[in-house]
């Protein structure tokens, strides 16, 4: 297998630039991470409190959806139930179902992280941090991956009450006391 350098040393300069656009800042670190530049975690960790949405959310998916560092679980979880932007709490929720599917450390924090994703599917009132934790549901239950666009329909937005088979959920729902949405 090749493996292609994604990232220049633009990118790493870009990311410790305060003064760069948000944006772009976040496609430098996502590059820096893809090549598993570990010397940013500084910098990952700094972000996870930064005014802006796109570098929070950056910054979690690197450590917690990329890398799988465990220690940052506590500020995803957080940041899923907590976090004042839809942006950073749908990438949180995003980071926690790769660690859920693919880290090592899985098994010991799955059953944490369904909880939390099922609390944030019923309670977030936006359409698509919902879709987000629903997705990340699927796979890490059913085994499914679903791309975005199987649902919702075109041109919709994702609907808890269409979209969602609660039947699926309703034993998750039983054993956390939670109802799905009226």
């Amino acid at each position: 297998m090749t493996v292609t350098s994604k990232s220049t040393s633009t990118d790493f300069k870009m990311a410790y630039d305060d003064s760069a656009n948000a944006v772009d800042r976040a496609f430098a670190i996502r590059s820096l991470v893809f090549d598993r530049i570990y010397e940013i975690e500084p910098l990952l960790v700094q972000l996870l409190k930064h005014k802006e949405e796109f570098l929070r959310g950056e910054a979690i998916n690197a450590l917690i959806g990329r890398w799988h560092k465990a220690q940052y679980l506590g500020a995803a979880l957080g940041m899923l139930h907590s976090d004042t932007s839809y942006v950073a709490r749908r990438d949180s929720a995003f980071a926690l179902g790769e660690f859920a599917a693919f880290a090592d450390e899985a098994d010991k924090y799955k059953k944490q992280i369904i909880q939390s994703l099922v609390h944030a599917l019923v309670a977030d009132d936006n359409w698509s941090v919902q879709q987000r934790c629903y997705e990340q549901l699927l796979n890490l239950i059913c085994g499914k991956m679903f791309a975005s666009e199987e649902f919702p329909q075109k041109n919709q937005e994702f609907d808890i009450k269409r979209d969602v088979d609660w039947k699926m959920l309703q034993s998750y729902l039983e054993k956390y006391n939670l109802e799905k949405p009226k």
